[in-house]
């Protein structure tokens, strides 16, 4: 750096005296600084765009001036307009009340320890604008003077309401999965079992470590291997597997009968990343419907018997009747002959209900005169009732 300044007398130069000075290290220090702030305006612009896209509010609070600072996001999270004015009393306000007295304890603690320190709270807020029920996570530093007295709280703010609501799902469904009496699995694409609630293992006899990452064809017969293969394939082209009843079988080698319900697991994608199964154990129906079409079908041959014999005697007498020219009497046993086989097709029905309940045979339907059966019944009535007239 040169300075000069100049003798002139009369308006005329006379001389000039020049002072030098090194300041390259002024100079040095000032392209450092300059470096330093052009960093410095750098990292704050990084951390800004770093904020913003985590959805993180901050804040700042000054307790010697009880002055806060909240940011933008800060504020949304919080439902205040840009333009409210922000106080410590008016975020107190927001807390649940359940969990005022937590929020308390860790200010508290944190100044109370008369050290730099962290904390990090979570806790529920009631929205300043409609009051909706949020949850929130404060992570920050105090700092403390040299007295050991907390001067200022710095942080960032989250909402992580949909973490927490995940987070109750999940466990919701986790407890209905431990809880229930069927037997939950969840299987990859290519049927290897990647869970097995308790039901599971009382159901079939493994316990979870026996059949995690083994394939689910451990617990299916011989004789039905293709009936899961053709159950992934269909799953894995993305089409629907309906619930149907099968039978599997138990780590004693016992089969069991089971009512299947199977739906694909998704990714957020929508895309098919497993199979959850749900099973049933319907042994115990099984037999209750098979001994009631035992019984079913024992009753209706039972009451053939009598039936047939009923038959054959009306069918004698309405011979002998009609021999001896006893007409009335003739009526009479044809009536009861008809009356005897219409118990037989309705004790035959019984029967049929039995083979269908079992799925042996298949109900056909027939077209039948209306005419002959009212004729029927107006013959049993002139029958019946001698003192009366039927046109």
């Amino acid at each position: 750096m040169i300075s000069s300044n100049v003798l002139r007398k009369d308006g005329k130069f006379v001389h000039t005296r020049c002072f030098t000075k090194d300041v390259t290290s002024i100079v040095e220090e000032e392209k450092r600084r300059n470096s330093l702030l052009l960093q410095l305006e750098q990292s704050e612009a990084r951390l800004r765009m770093a904020i913003t896209s985590t959805n993180l509010g901050t804040w700042d609070w000054d307790t010697q001036t009880a002055n806060i600072y909240l940011s933008e996001e800060g504020k949304r999270i919080c439902g205040l307009p840009s333009e409210e004015p922000v106080s410590f009393e008016k975020l107190s306000d927001l807390i649940h009340p359940d969990d005022r007295r937590q929020v308390d304890q860790e200010v508290k603690r944190s100044t109370e320890l008369g050290i730099d320190g962290l904390y990090d709270i979570i806790f529920r807020i009631h929205r300043f604008d409609d009051q909706r029920l949020c949850w929130v996570r404060v992570q920050g530093a105090v700092y403390v003077d040299a007295k050991k007295d907390s001067t200022r709280f710095t942080g960032m703010m989250l909402d992580i309401t949909d973490i927490k609501q995940a987070e109750e799902k999940s466990a919701q469904l986790a407890a209905i999965i431990r809880t229930s009496n069927d037997a939950i699995i969840s299987i990859t694409l290519d049927g290897i079992v990647t869970s097995w609630n308790a039901s599971a293992q009382r159901m079939f006899g493994y316990t979870a470590k026996e059949m995690v990452c083994q394939t689910i064809l451990k617990i299916v017969p011989e004789d039905r291997q293709d009936e899961e293969a053709h159950i992934l394939s269909r799953l894995r082209s993305g089409l629907e597997v309906e619930h149907f009843d099968t039978k599997r079988l138990t780590k004693k080698g016992n089969l069991l009968d089971v009512s299947l319900t199977l739906s694909p697991i998704k990714d957020a994608g929508g895309n098919i990343i497993g199979i959850s199964k749900i099973t049933r154990d319907i042994t115990g129906k099984k037999q209750e419907e098979r001994r009631k079409n035992d019984f079913v079908a024992m009753a209706s041959h039972e009451l053939k018997t009598p039936l047939t014999a009923i038959t054959g005697f009306a069918q004698i007498l309405m011979n002998h009747s009609k021999k001896a020219g006893d007409d009335f009497s003739w009526r009479v046993m044809s009536r009861i002959e008809a009356q005897a086989k219409k118990m037989g097709s309705m004790i035959q029905g019984f029967l049929s209900l039995a083979r269908i309940e079992g799925g042996k045979i298949e109900l056909r339907k027939e077209v039948f005169e209306l005419d002959a059966l009212v004729s029927e019944i107006v013959d049993d009535a002139k029958l019946l009732g001698t003192k009366h007239f039927f046109k």
